[in-house]
């Protein structure tokens, strides 16, 4: 990273989607990063994302390296908001854009956007009101010399802005945050509690399967677990009801079956099947108000989204939990659809003694019949 009275040289990514990338703007932006003196750090490099690495791991770490980010915004995907249609950049890259805000400030992140072209011309692109006000470069045809005059400015402002931006520490709900799961909870039951329409939550091993920490001690249970624990039930009794948010939640079957088998296949089996059925309760199988299904990727991040509030969270090289926050309705649809495709590749088990089953297999565990 720069030191900060470094007012030249610094690393500047570029993103986009695949078809913005062809587009003759990204080719341009990054010639003029590197005619002014910076280093341009480029999303399809071959040598970004490591194998056995996940894309959101590497792009947290480009993000500690970078002083400044550019992402592109292009026409990519037909969308229809309220009967009308219109076009959307790619779900990746405005996720993208959260992650390098949160990280390096609004100041230091901009947008390229590029307008419909060719049969989608007449379509306007469509961005978040939460968007709004953000620094935006607009492309206009045969203004290049214009437009590089604005990238330019920005590259200005961002390289003489200081050291990377880091959270106020007396705002605990930050843009980003890095300060332990104990806040990563706390806000994350915030908006658990505020939700009124959909909560999406994928992560390896859920409290509301798993239960709160130290399993199997309830009198030592950590308070910020015990809380969130408590705010989802709180809201599947709600749902239940017809009110509150609908739930869909995203197990790892391996990890869970890790950690059973880690602190012990009474104690814990027995918690995760006592909330296997409080989920089931009431019907034989989960329907689309609370759903619970099984995932088998290794790399999945975690996030939680309620409403059109997220949270994503991670941990870095020391086990310490890193979480992003933000209320962006932009972000937020892109992870919803990311865990709706996660879930059309997940399997869903109609009672407990097939979840059981599987988790014994897993870590080769014998039934309870065979063991006798």
């Amino acid at each position: 990273m720069p030191d900060e009275g470094d007012v030249s040289g610094v690393k500047v990514f570029v993103g986009s989607s695949s078809e913005g990338k062809s587009h003759e703007a990204f080719l341009r932006i990054c010639d003029w990063i590197e005619a002014a003196g910076h280093e341009t750090v480029r999303w399809d490099s071959p040598t970004l994302f490591p194998a056995g690495e996940s894309t959101l791991e590497t792009l947290e770490q480009v993000a500690k390296d970078v002083r400044a980010a550019i992402l592109i915004f292009s026409a990519d995907d037909r969308t229809w908001y309220r009967n009308n249609e219109s076009v959307s950049p790619r779900d990746n890259v405005v996720l993208e854009y959260g992650l390098f805000t949160g990280r390096l400030g609004r100041k230091q992140t901009a947008v390229f956007q590029l307008e419909p072209e060719g049969d989608l011309a007449e379509l306007s692109l469509r961005v978040a009101s939460d968007l709004a006000g953000i620094t935006t470069i607009r492309f206009k045809p045969n203004r290049w010399a214009s437009l590089e005059i604005q990238v330019v400015a920005f590259l200005a402002r961002a390289s003489t802005a200081g050291a990377a931006w880091q959270p106020p520490e007396e705002i605990p709900d930050s843009p980003f945050q890095n300060s332990g799961k104990a806040s990563l909870f706390t806000q994350s039951t915030k908006l658990i509690n505020a939700a009124s329409n959909r909560i999406v939550l994928v992560a390896r091993t859920p409290v509301l399967l798993m239960g709160p920490r130290p399993y199997g001690k309830p009198a030592d249970h950590v308070s910020y677990e015990v809380r969130q624990f408590q705010a989802y039930r709180d809201m599947i009794e709600r749902r239940r009801r017809g009110e509150g948010a609908s739930i869909l939640c995203l197990a790892s079957m391996n990890s869970v079956a890790q950690d059973i088998s880690r602190h012990g296949w009474d104690s814990l089996l027995e918690m995760v099947s006592g909330n296997y059925q409080f989920l089931h309760e009431g019907h034989e199988t989960l329907d689309d108000n609370v759903s619970l299904l099984w995932h088998d990727a290794p790399s999945a991040m975690n996030f939680l989204v309620a409403d059109q509030s997220f949270v994503i969270w991670f941990k870095d090289e020391t086990g310490e939990s890193i979480w992003i926050t933000g209320g962006d309705e932009a972000v937020s649809n892109a992870l919803v659809h990311l865990g709706k495709q996660l879930a059309a590749e997940a399997r869903r088990y109609a009672s407990w003694d097939e979840v059981e089953t599987q988790l014994r297999l897993l870590v080769d565990v014998p039934s309870s019949l065979e063991a006798s």
